[in-house]
């Protein structure tokens, strides 16, 4: 009996552990460093931010791995050469992962989606491969010239992204690479997001003179404004629970904002009047995912573990 509580006290302890452990990733550019971007991590109130790479060249394209274990980042000209590197959370144990940029974890953590430019044309093509660098498989679209921006469903069925043949428009896939639908026509986005209980897409659009952050059905309806400042309001990512939202804005205090999900209560937790490329909220996300058959977090499934523990 003891052992049995023991474990679905731990459980618990852990679940609330994890819970409490969010960091956002971002990339700015450091003051009098000229063209030099690194990459910080910060606590979700912009407390405690921390230069992970101080490296003397261009780090960017932070994407925390689902365990909040390690980073996956594009960089340039270091040693070991250019593309998508690995690094600890606290950015320790740099090692090289494979050509490319713009890498996207899968929720279970086993793959990356990434992107290549393909040289002779110059059109960029979306791959995914195994989290060690193995095994890359090409992932385009007949019709599409360059795919960008790529994000995963929460059951890591799906990756959208944004493609672009004579316009950019949001493009929705099989992970598989097959069933590509094109869900919201005549959009240029700077980044996509997939909403933790999958219902939805963050999409940072271009709008004639700006960029504003809207959030669209995950079938291409709805498109809900959420930011309407004057500036450019970019990198838009959810937390983990999908109540609130990230970005970055050049509005009259820039920098980097919080707000909630439906785009009340806008509060500034990082001022920054450097530039600011790319974000990245890193902690568990809800057990509840839709369409996998998970079961959701309850204090019954926690005491089903226990009552397993006990036999």
């Amino acid at each position: 009996m003891r052992c049995k509580w023991f474990f679905m006290l731990t459980a618990a302890a852990a679940i609330v552990t994890a819970a409490a452990q969010e960091r956002i990733a971002f990339t700015v550019n450091e003051p009098g460093w000229g063209s030099d971007y690194e990459i910080y991590s910060m606590n979700p109130d912009g407390t405690d931010d921390r230069n992970l790479t101080m490296n003397p060249t261009w780090d960017e394209d932070a994407a925390w791995s689902p365990d909040m274990q390690t980073i996956a980042f594009t960089t340039d000209h270091r040693p070991a050469g250019s593309g998508i590197f690995l690094m600890n959370a606290d950015g320790s144990d740099v090692r090289f992962l494979t050509e490319g940029q713009d890498p996207a974890w899968s929720p279970d953590g086993s793959l990356i989606a990434y992107l290549v430019q393909n040289k002779p044309n110059g059109s960029v093509d979306l791959y995914v491969m195994n989290a060690d660098g193995t095994k890359p498989r090409k992932r385009t679209v007949e019709g599409v010239r360059s795919q960008w921006v790529p994000t995963w469903s929460p059951d890591g069925l799906r990756i959208a992204f944004m493609g672009y043949t004579n316009v950019g428009g949001i493009y929705v896939m099989s992970s598989e690479g097959d069933d590509a639908d094109l869900i919201a026509p005549n959009t240029v986005v700077s980044m996509l997001d997939w909403s933790p209980d999958g219902r939805f897409l963050l999409a940072s659009v271009f709008d004639e003179t700006d960029y504003d952050i809207y959030r669209i059905d995950a079938d291409g309806g709805n498109l809900t404004l959420l930011t309407s400042s004057e500036g450019y309001d970019k990198y838009a990512r959810w937390s983990p629970d999908g109540r609130r939202i990230a970005f970055h804005s050049t509005r009259w205090d820039p920098g980097i904002w919080v707000m909630d999900a439906d785009g009340s209560t806008p509060q500034l937790v990082y001022p920054t009047v450097e530039s600011v490329l790319g974000l990245s909220w890193g902690g568990r996300r809800s057990l509840d995912v839709s369409g996998t058959g998970k079961k959701p977090f309850s204090w019954g499934w926690l005491k089903s573990l226990g009552d397993a523990s006990a036999r």
